[in-house]
């Protein structure tokens, strides 16, 4: 774990400038297991035996070059590197050291039959060298992400990483409150009412059942969360501050997603886009910020899982290959934008995402209205009681939409609009998954739901930020005299 952060660290020298100490702790750990997804990928493809050690090492080459590159950069124009990046890798050594030591002494992980389906494909990826020996449904329906955050633990004999998860969700919840601060501090919310607010919504999600669970569980989601939130929230200080070199971990984040979920490529572009889309953001940004995603979505839809594949999952638009296309879709959308005639028209490229989205699942609910009803009613039930969420899910989209009367437009269209959008994919994930929704905390579709909750609270706290940048301080007794 240790070692993951401080890769992480490294790989984050371009951005050491423009992200307080706070950022680059709570940014390390992610930005370490995007660097080592993305190598192991590259590692796989190629043809070269997988080992953790051996792929964590070419990543740690990599990181070296990066801030050695940075630091030369530095040296050269009189620059000095910034004194909070070795405070920083201290806080990192300690507390990456620390809770995974804790973690092995107290066994807090969470295991299902799917936990134990990613467990095998990390052995055979450690035992084998390749996903040769992993079961092709598997493959299929749990991807690579997870067996290799996992096959650490193949390799230390422990059977996988009882650390790589919670440590990640800390990392992701540290991540939200600073995002969040930020976004108030921007609004100019007092001192007072930023810790109100942080405070509450910190409440709100986590006393949550399911949010507590997938913090120790062996599954995707909670990394996806984790990504999602801090790759967007990169993204959208690079916009607001017009720092660009924040697109490079944003981007690393958005890497890790092609091969974490079936459905993550669609996902993933939802909340890509309208960065791709931007007018404040330079041209080659964009690239920069979309080249891992479409990397990672080239490697592994094109060139890894073809080889292991079931030959029903090959056709033009199933699983393997409709992943693949979507990913090219969107750099083919990119380059366009490079064309004069075109750019006026790159607003509506969000729009033209949900604009599929929707005539597909038009389509498939009049072919099979009893998927979208008993999924609807299977979201209903896990949402109000049976998915365990509590207050989450009742109170949460009510407060994204209040959110929506005082945000700004440009947060608007980097963090609500793919929100929205992201509710109409869910329904589209259960035609292209083969089958409706059931009740149950064990349903994907409401396991989906963890994927944005931190974005969604982030939004709700930074628009709340506006709203009462100039309202009185909060008291007890004035909320107690206004209730």
């Amino acid at each position: 774990m240790t070692w993951l952060a401080l890769v992480g660290l490294a790989l984050l020298a371009p951005a050491w400038d423009r992200l307080p100490p706070i950022g680059l702790v709570a940014v390390a750990l992610p930005t370490g297991v995007a660097g080592y997804v993305l190598a192991a990928l590259g590692w796989i493809a190629v043809g070269l035996s997988f080992s953790t050690v051996m792929v964590l090492a070419a990543t740690s080459g990599v990181a070296v070059a990066v801030a050695a590159t940075t630091l030369w950069r530095d040296l050269r124009s009189g620059e000095p590197t910034p004194t909070a990046v070795l405070a920083s890798a201290a806080v990192v050594v300690v507390a990456s050291a620390a809770g995974a030591w804790l973690l092995q002494v107290v066994h807090l992980t969470r295991f299902t039959s799917d936990s134990l389906r990613y467990l095998l494909t990390a052995e055979a990826l450690e035992r084998a060298g390749s996903p040769a020996a992993a079961n092709v449904y598997q493959l299929r329906m749990g991807q690579l992400v997870v067996p290799l955050l996992h096959a650490g633990g193949i390799d230390s004999g422990a059977g996988y990483s009882p650390a790589i998860i919670p440590l990640l969700a800390a990392s992701g919840v540290l991540a939200a409150g600073w995002l969040a601060w930020e976004g108030m501090e921007r609004a100019g919310a007092s001192l007072r009412w930023r810790w109100w607010l942080l405070g509450t919504a910190a409440a709100l999600v986590l006393t949550t059942n399911r949010v507590g669970y997938h913090a120790f569980y062996v599954n995707g989601h909670m990394t996806f969360a984790v990504v999602l939130v801090i790759g967007v929230g990169l993204g959208w200080l690079a916009v607001a501050r017009h720092h660009w070199v924040l697109l490079w971990p944003a981007g690393l984040m958005f890497g890790v997603l092609p091969a974490l979920r079936p459905e993550a490529v669609i996902a993933g572009a939802l909340f890509l886009v309208p960065f791709l889309v931007e007018e404040a953001v330079p041209l080659r940004a964009r690239w920069g910020m979309a080249a891992p995603f479409l990397a990672a979505a080239v490697v592994w839809d094109g060139v890894i899982w073809p080889r292991y594949a079931a030959d029903a999952d090959l056709a033009l638009l199933g699983p393997v290959r409709g992943n693949l296309l979507a990913a090219l879709g969107v750099a083919a959308g990119l380059a366009l934008l490079a064309a004069p005639p075109l750019r006026r028209f790159a607003r509506w490229g969000p729009l033209a995402l949900l604009g599929g989205l929707v005539a597909y699942l038009a389509v498939m609910t009049v072919r099979d209205p009893d998927v979208m009803r008993f999924g609807l009613s299977a979201f209903g039930a896990n949402i109000a009681i049976e998915g365990l969420w509590g207050l989450l899910w009742l109170v949460l989209p009510m407060l994204v939409l209040g959110a929506l009367l005082v945000a700004p437009p440009p947060f608007c269209r980097l963090w609500f609009a793919p929100l929205g959008s992201y509710g109409v994919a869910l329904l589209a994930f259960a035609y292209l998954r083969g089958g409706g929704y059931r009740v149950g905390t064990g349903d994907s579709g409401s396991r989906m739901l963890l994927h944005v909750v931190l974005v969604a609270v982030v939004a709700v706290i930074h628009s709340a930020g506006v709203a009462v940048a100039d309202a009185p301080e909060p008291t007890l007794r004035s909320l107690r005299r206004r209730r």
